[in-house]
């Protein structure tokens, strides 16, 4: 039985671990923005971004499957093989539709590497979706806070000494498959062995194929997510310079960063959600929805006014005069913020309760949204256009989702203060660039 002790237990370590990561990745932009050239630093933004698209490609939502399986009883090795299989297949899929992603700013080279990457991240390593599934997130955050270090530190130290993007990024696979072998070693990885035992169901290419069909929905749509988070550097990367890609790349990455906390209250919510639906236990699951809305409104209120307060006073000091522009885009973009952690909540919700393909609607609506926005403020300035249009998108996002949710949503306080938290964020974005113009 999962107890409050231990889902507290594992948002601290979870958010601390996040934490300690987001001051080494804003630590390692702050580095590489000062030694790079504005073309390498939009490279290796453009290779992140590329990163994030395929993580989602490399597993396609089996996580969510392993994790939602590994927390059920009487879970087994099976679920394991069936877990590695299923993300074999479809990271060979998304290999061939990443060779033919026309990309300008980074070559074959670049690409082959990201998607490497990609693949042996902690995110798409489903022995670490077994440490989620386990309550064991505390264990999760320790293993990925000493490997981000070590990324750190590593690409740090190559571009200090003038090395190349391309050893930048194989220094990050090395890393990656360091991270792989240190948990193998782990006491209970023998434990993930096949040995046969009954859990999972079939195993073979029929278990592999149920599997498939299972996450699919689910791979739609959190690929769809992914994609639109970034697109506003896809889109920058075609119609726009290597500077607008640094600009709009540097503040998304340090917004997105803080979403981190977020990102640890669902995950900690998500084994109980998970068990209160099999129950069908509707009042445990409205309790526990309205407690993750709280929860993350109470934390981000006061997190996006602080981007928007100081985000124009902070990045120029950090990035210098050449990315200055990225303070006022991380104003624009608080709102959207904000919105993406209560979309990320409500998404994990949806999952759970099998209602994926609504959730994909949603972020088709976003997209849609975004392009719509983004096409009538493009003769503004594009980096802030983006901003802009990607927190409308959101907000295009979330209202399908609620929509979709309408059953949950007799207790109107979440969804009332969702739109205050909003409004009082967008107002205070317009009086910050009123008085920055």
């Amino acid at each position: 039985m999962i107890t409050t002790a231990r889902i507290k237990t594992n948002v601290i370590f979870n958010a601390g671990g996040t934490l300690a990561g987001f001051v080494l990745q804003f630590g390692l932009l702050i580095i590489l923005a000062r030694l790079l050239s504005i073309s390498d630093y939009a490279g290796y933004l453009m290779a992140a971004a590329i990163i994030g698209v395929a993580e989602m490609i490399s597993d396609f939502g089996t996580r969510v499957w392993a994790m939602k399986h590994f927390a059920l009883p009487h879970s087994s090795s099976k679920v394991m093989r069936l877990a590695i299989e299923s993300k074999i297949i479809f990271s060979l899929i998304g290999g061939v539709l990443l060779s033919v992603i026309p990309i300008r700013t980074v070559g074959l080279l670049i690409l082959f590497l990201s998607f490497l990457i990609a693949i042996t991240q902690p995110n798409t390593d489903p022995l670490l979706w077994n440490l989620r599934g386990k309550e064991r997130l505390d264990l999760e955050a320790v293993i990925v806070l000493a490997w981000k270090a070590l990324v750190t530190l590593s690409l740090a130290a190559a571009a200090f000494l003038g090395y190349s993007l391309a050893v930048l990024l194989t220094l990050w696979l090395i890393s990656n498959i360091l991270r792989i072998a240190f948990e193998l070693r782990l006491p209970m990885t023998p434990s993930l062995q096949i040995q046969g035992d009954a859990g999972a169901g079939e195993v073979g290419l029929r278990g592999v194929t149920k599997v498939i069909c299972q996450v699919f929905p689910i791979g739609v749509s959190m690929f769809l997510m992914n994609i639109y988070s970034r697109m506003g550097v896809f889109v920058l990367d075609r119609i726009g310079t290597a500077l607008n890609v640094a600009v709009y790349g540097t503040a998304f990455n340090l917004a997105w960063s803080l979403s981190f906390i977020a990102t640890s209250i669902t995950l900690a919510y998500f084994p109980r959600l998970s068990q209160s639906l099999q129950e069908c236990n509707t009042a445990k699951t409205m309790t526990i929805l309205d407690k993750k809305i709280k929860m993350i409104t109470a934390v981000y209120l006061v997190v996006c006014l602080g981007v928007i307060v100081l985000g124009p006073l902070i990045v120029p000091m950090l990035y210098g005069k050449g990315l200055t522009e990225a303070g006022m885009v991380m104003v624009l973009l608080a709102p959207g913020l904000y919105l993406w952690c209560i979309n990320f909540a409500l998404k994990f919700t949806l999952n759970a309760m099998g209602r994926n393909w609504s959730d994909t609607f949603s972020v088709v609506v976003g997209i849609l949204v975004f392009f719509a926005a983004f096409w009538s403020l493009r003769q503004t300035n594009l980096p802030q256009a983006a901003a802009a249009a990607w927190g409308l998108g959101e907000f295009g996002a979330f209202a399908i989702k609620m929509v979709a949710l309408k059953y949950f949503c007799s207790k109107a306080i979440s969804l009332t203060l969702i739109l205050i938290t909003n409004i009082i964020l967008i107002s205070t974005v317009l009086i910050r660039y009123t008085l920055s113009a």
